[in-house]
């Protein structure tokens, strides 16, 4: 008898143990401290009961009034996983770095993130995005690494757009990429860059393009490939069929106007040269002139 009382106070210690290192969710209010509307991760006045999200919980994007859709990381958390609710427009502003060990779940309607000012978010999982339009958009040197992408219902469209000198970095293939929506894209603008470089050329066309995504690199952005396989074959008849569009040509030369580095793995395209827009402003300038003259006359 002495045993099974002993044995089930054990349990109950246990029971306890795990009761209290369950995620807890903690929706973002934003009643603290701020810098500029983004409110500090470190105040715990800033999160529902003041309750400062741990490594086991899970912080959420509820809101989008009063500035309650922003968040700026004057620390470097670690929490379980990052929700973003249907419709909303979550804001992450740097310099710190946020590490989800789990997901970050924009599996909902309509969604949106977008990370600012050398702001870093690390998923350990993946991202899981369902039917409708996820889109991330990544700003002013800030990054976003995942392990992969899960595309968790048919029709789920993601949009990433990345802006001065961003970078995404995905270690793995996208999950259920059949789910996928056709005009899911990546567009890559100024001298951000996308790091895939656990997969060749041949494998982003079976994970991405093969299911409709196209990939936009413009100004001088760039995408690091896995070294292995035909990369420079590859890209060239990728780039030719529309999923790898250059400054916006599907006729773009190598060596013109981009670049492939078979030790490194890096798809580099070049930008127009500034003195071309010149010359055409210029031209421009003078027909329009020699037009009026032509008038007067």
């Amino acid at each position: 008898m002495k045993s099974r009382i002993k044995w089930m106070g054990m349990l109950m210690v246990v029971i306890a143990t795990v009761s209290s290192a369950q995620a807890a969710v903690v929706d973002l209010v934003g009643n603290g401290t701020d810098i500029g509307g983004f409110h500090h991760f470190s105040d715990t006045n800033n999160w529902a009961g003041g309750n400062l999200p741990t490594s086991t919980d899970v912080p959420r994007f509820r809101y989008n009034d009063n500035d309650r859709n922003k968040l700026y990381l004057d620390a470097s958390p670690s929490v379980a996983t990052i929700v973003v609710l249907d419709g909303i427009q979550a804001n992450i502003g740097g310099p710190g770095t946020m590490t989800a060990s789990s997901y970050l779940n924009m599996a909902y309607t309509d969604p949106s993130l977008d990370l600012w000012d050398s702001a870093t978010v690390n998923i350990g999982n993946r991202i899981r995005t369902t039917t409708g339009t996820t889109a991330i958009t990544l700003h002013n040197d800030s990054t976003l690494e995942t392990q992969n992408i899960s595309f968790d219902a048919a029709g789920a469209k993601l949009l990433v757009t990345l802006n001065n000198n961003s970078m995404y970095k995905q270690l793995g293939a996208p999950q259920l990429a059949a789910n996928m929506h056709a005009d899911s894209q990546f567009v890559l603008n100024d001298s951000s860059s996308v790091l895939m470089e656990n997969m060749t050329a041949s494998e982003l066309f079976d994970s991405w393009f093969s299911n409709g995504a196209v990939f936009h690199l413009n100004d001088d952005a760039s995408i690091t490939l896995q070294t292995s396989g035909n990369n420079i074959d590859d890209i060239a008849t990728y780039h030719a069929a529309g999923y790898l569009v250059l400054n916006g040509k599907t006729d773009a030369v190598k060596d013109v106007d981009y670049t492939y580095n078979v030790d490194t793995g890096v798809l580099q395209v070049i930008p127009e040269p500034a003195t071309l827009g010149l010359f055409m402003v210029g031209t421009v300038g003078v027909l329009a002139v020699r037009h009026r003259l032509m008038d007067r006359k």
